[in-house]
């Protein structure tokens, strides 16, 4: 009888689970490019600056990578942010880091691709990756 009950305490568990993760969108935008959602927009405008470690290369420091979005609200400019993220920045940290209401949250992720020591990145070959909730 034990293992009935946690069997549906388990099933129950991982069916609630899987019903958050269908809840959460990634996309990634290239540089330029713009996401819409609920009336807000989000355009990747430009990575300023990334220092972030190469792949291949110990450093004393981790590095970073900053880069500008501006946020449309109908159509209409609302705000530019300068975002910096970072490989030990938390997740929880950056939650809804470019827009956030009770029913919306994106926040920017990650930025791609990671540096190499092999060969230097492009503006045009970067992409950001927002999560949408």
């Amino acid at each position: 009888m034990k293992n009935f009950i946690f069997s549906i305490v388990l099933l129950f568990c991982f069916t609630s689970i899987n019903s958050q993760e269908s809840e959460i969108n990634t996309v990634l935008l290239k540089l330029g490019e713009k996401v819409e959602q609920n009336g807000i927009t989000i355009k990747f405008d430009d990575v300023i600056t990334d220092s972030r470690c190469p792949k291949g290369v110990t450093c004393v420091w981790a590095g970073e990578v900053v880069v500008l979005v501006t946020i449309y609200n109908d159509g209409k400019k609302s705000e530019q942010k300068k975002l910096t993220l970072s490989p030990t920045s938390q997740l929880q940290d950056l939650t809804g880091n470019l827009y956030i209401t009770d029913t919306l949250k994106l926040t920017a992720i990650n930025v791609f691709p990671y540096p190499d020591t092999k060969s230097k990145i492009d503006k045009k070959e970067y992409g950001l990756k927002v999560q949408i909730n």
